[in-house]
């Protein structure tokens, strides 16, 4: 269940076991007789009864899952504070002020190699081509497993044909 319908099933569980526990009368249900001789209880009535989960040992098992119900919604509501502070958007924005940063530091460096000559910008141009060169072997490795990986994959989720075991 998505959480907030889990949590309405809980809080409702919880109501309804607290509203039988603290009930004052048992209601009349057809087709039952109410002897006090055969009753478990030697003798005594339900009717008046309350304190009915601790008599079947139930009233601390509802405490914990109504604390944990409370600890759920407090960590649940932080989170979602959290989630709507984050502002959309924000790695793209940086991501594109990064790239301009870089195609501006290139230009710039192509520039002053061509007007100096490149022999005093000969280093940090080969190390910035080496960083580059690293990047895309990096992508190019990703992208090469995550197409064989896809290409492993059937249609249907399962595993590929070649794992099965053989047909009896």
């Amino acid at each position: 269940m998505p959480y907030l319908a889990e949590n309405s099933a809980v809080t409702n569980l919880i109501q309804d076991l607290e509203e039988f526990d603290n009930r004052e009368e048992e209601e009349e249900r057809p087709g039952e007789l109410s002897d006090p001789a055969s009753s478990p209880l030697d003798g005594v009535s339900l009717d008046n009864v309350t304190n009915r989960l601790q008599m079947a040992g139930l009233d601390r098992w509802v405490a914990r899952l109504k604390e944990a119900n409370e600890k759920f919604i407090v960590i649940f509501t932080n989170r979602n504070s959290q989630q709507a502070t984050i502002v959309t958007g924000a790695t793209k924005t940086a991501r594109q002020d990064t790239d301009a940063a870089y195609r501006a530091i290139v230009k710039r460096l192509n520039a002053l190699a061509e007007v100096n000559g490149d022999t005093d910008y000969l280093e940090i141009i080969n190390n910035l081509n080496n960083l580059i060169d690293r990047q895309k072997t990096i992508l190019a490795t990703r992208k090469t497993l995550n197409a064989k990986k896809a290409a492993q994959k059937p249609e249907g989720g399962g595993k590929p044909d070649d794992e099965r075991p053989g047909e009896l």
